[in-house]
């Protein structure tokens, strides 16, 4: 099966489908953000009607549990409990806390809804009592025997310990070993069996390898805990994975969702004994054909502002950081000016109206709102953002297009920061899309030799500023980006899993320190 995902300009994150889950009668869904709808697929792979949903801006993921729909919606911050029509039954609000970045929806149980963030922990939305044995720190999965409690945490590079809790069959709590070829970056419980067999996601990096490549199998053990077989996630060639890439019928069946060539790939996954550890089992993701020339897009965004400067010279990493958080902490009122008419907020470039609200920003007249909001062509630095948003220019605009007739999209009537803009204040450099930033920068050969302030680009795509990485349990990567995903700059955490494709870089001006 391939659905069609929607080709979008550079500097714009992919779009398509961002989640996969076992439907009744053999179906299954598959959460679809640009159609607005849950496709749903039936046995042979085939569509059928989609659901619709409404009301819902931004779905990043979606669970079934007990015949019902959860849906993740990032940009309204909530949980939306629907039918299998897509009537909405319930809304669960999710507090402002919560770094919805990669964070996938966990219901153990029915109306028990917790959210699985990027380091294994869970936040539970719901006060419910949790299972005898729940283990803290850790996380609950919901399966045909009860809900299951797990956590992780790393013995050695290559090895992780997974405590097990609330199993079906005894003994009740148990530990179990997990070891990786490479380094072992993540692991974790996905799935329970009708016959009581475990399934263990594993994700590694692997070492000596010209660019930066993971590997993830899904390890299939007996109910006692001894190994049967694993399945190797077919990632080659994948340019992304969705937010949620595996979906498991009752019987173990495994299907496997990625993104190839603009389409939504469809695979079902064959388990054998062999860990089935090959070069086809990597990510290692071609690098696209760059070109060193300015581009038309780059020209016209810099005629936009005929003063900007080159480079300003060195620049230090903590000077670098000093300038990304003015950016996140910047705080503004919104008003109605900035705020703009609900009736003009539309992305229609052939109808000529070519401004978007981003979605954060909806019923927010009067509020204070933090981070300098997403601005599709956006690259002034923070006190002219301040000067225009004051004198009432539109805040950001998530309308993009490549469409030179329509002068890109771009609306001068906004203010606001993409991607490529918020790396070039970071640097102090002139704005370059991500298809150029090789033009000024080199590449990191391994990931222990990333420093914040290095970025992580998508060339012709997406881009983020390296803040950290964590490897005290799942490595995760700290990152602030301007993105649509958050309407404006913003502060995250992600596995290794969902860097695919993104090749690290270094700024050619940097210096360790500042100067004096």
């Amino acid at each position: 099966m391939g659905l069609a995902v929607p080709d979008v300009p550079p500097n714009v994150e992919p779009l398509g489908p961002t989640a996969i889950a076992p439907w009744q009668g053999g179906q299954t869904l598959v959460l679809d953000p640009p159609a607005a709808a849950i496709q749903v697929l039936g046995p042979d792979g085939m569509p059928r009607r989609p659901i619709k949903l409404t009301g819902v801006a931004q779905p990043t993921d979606m669970v079934v549990e007990a015949g019902f729909i959860y849906v993740l919606d990032a940009a309204l911050r909530r949980v939306v409990k629907l039918d299998g029509s897509g009537r909405r039954v319930d809304v669960l609000a999710v507090p402002a806390t919560i770094d919805l970045k990669q964070a996938k929806l966990s219901v153990p149980a029915a109306d028990d809804v917790q959210l699985e963030l990027a380091d294994g922990t869970e936040a539970p939305l719901t006060v419910q009592r949790g299972p005898d044995g729940d283990l803290p720190g850790g996380a609950k999965l919901a399966t045909p025997h009860g809900p299951v409690a797990w956590r992780f945490a790393r013995v050695n590079e290559r090895t992780g310990r997974l405590s097990l809790s609330n199993l079906p069959v005894a003994p009740k709590q148990r530990d179990m070993t997990v070891e990786g070829d490479g380094i072992l970056s993540a692991a974790e419980l996905v799935h329970v069996d009708s016959s009581q067999r475990l399934y263990i996601l594993i994700e590694e990096l692997l070492k000596d390898r010209p660019v930066y490549e993971i590997r993830m199998t899904v390890l299939r053990y007996a109910p006692d805990g001894s190994y049967l077989d694993a399945a190797p996630l077919p990632l080659a060639n994948a340019s992304r994975l969705p937010n949620r890439f595996l979906s498991f019928a009752a019987d173990g069946t495994t299907s496997f969702i990625k993104i190839v060539n603009k389409k939504a790939v469809t695979v079902r996954l064959t388990y054998a004994v062999s860990r089935g550890v090959g070069e086809t089992a990597g990510s290692a993701v071609p690098e696209p054909m760059l070109d060193d020339r300015e581009t038309p897009f780059e020209a016209y965004v810099r005629s936009l502002a005929p003063v900007e400067r080159g480079a300003a010279g060195p620049v230090s990493r903590d000077e670098m950081e000093q300038i990304a958080r003015s950016l996140l902490d910047e705080r503004f009122v919104l008003s109605r000016a900035n705020y703009g008419r609900d009736d003009t907020s539309v992305c229609a470039p052939a109808q000529n109206r070519m401004w978007l609200r981003p979605a954060r920003l909806n019923g927010q007249i009067g509020a204070t709102v933090q981070s300098i909001p997403y601005k599709w062509g956006g690259h002034s630095d923070l006190f002219k953002i301040r000067e225009d948003l004051r004198n009432g220019k539109l805040a950001g605009d998530i309308c993009t297009c490549r469409a030179q007739i329509h002068n890109y999209c771009i609306t001068p009537q906004s203010s606001g920061l993409d991607c490529s803009g918020f790396v070039a204040q970071v640097w102090r450099s002139p704005y370059h899309e991500t298809s150029s930033l090789h033009k000024i920068s080199n590449p990191v050969p391994r990931w222990e030799d990333l420093r914040k302030g290095d970025i992580l680009n998508l060339a012709g795509s997406h881009v983020r500023v390296f803040l950290s990485l964590r490897t005290d349990g799942f490595y995760r990567v700290k990152t602030m980006e301007s993105a649509v995903s958050c309407g404006g700059v913003c502060e995250s955490s992600y596995r290794l899993g969902a860097l695919i494709g993104y090749r690290p870089l270094r700024y050619r001006d940097v210096t360790e320190v500042a100067a004096q």
